[in-house]
């Protein structure tokens, strides 16, 4: 069952360590805002480096609860895990490279262009659930300062955010 993922994380001689490629959806993004996927490759047994992309459903300002103007984001990130296998909690260090669509509501702020481009960098944290068929379970959160940002830009706009619940494959 879902819930029985810590049951194998003590059992690293059943997980083999040829299995250092691991794809993953985020299934709280899926239900939500949009899809996001990635792919993690363990380098080592407590470092691995991936990369994520992320396309929302609607990038359209007419839903209030849920406003973005994002047309989709890749994440390079660097993981450090305290436990063997590349499982447990874990440490990150992320860049993030998102374009968006200007918010047409300013009608003091007249854009140029239709979209622009930030680029950040953060950190974040979580934990990883490794089962030794090689499912993965993951939670994971993290802030990012953008240090690229448009002419007038918002506060919000200074700052990415990541969140995760996310479900894998290591192979």
């Amino acid at each position: 069952s879902a819930f029985s993922f810590g049951q194998y994380r003590s059992d690293y001689g059943r997980l083999s360590p040829d299995r250092t490629n691991e794809i993953k959806v985020n299934a709280l993004s899926l239900l939500i805002y949009g899809t996001e996927i990635g792919y993690e490759r363990i380098v080592s047994d407590g470092v691995g480096a991936g990369i994520s992309v992320m396309v929302p459903y609607k990038n359209t300002a007419s839903d209030k609860i849920l406003t973005t103007s994002l047309n989709y984001y890749i994440s390079p990130y660097v993981r450090y895990y305290f436990e063997p296998m590349a499982s447990g909690f874990f440490f990150e260090g992320f860049g993030i490279y998102a374009n968006r669509k200007h918010d047409t509501s300013d009608a003091s702020y007249t854009p140029t262009t239709p979209n622009y481009s930030t680029f950040g960098l953060g950190f974040g944290g979580g934990r990883k659930w490794v089962q030794y068929s090689g499912f993965t379970f993951e939670a994971s959160a993290g802030i990012g300062r953008n240090i690229i940002v448009p002419d007038h830009a918002t506060l919000a706009q200074n700052f990415s955010f990541k969140l995760g619940v996310s479900a894998g494959y290591r192979f």
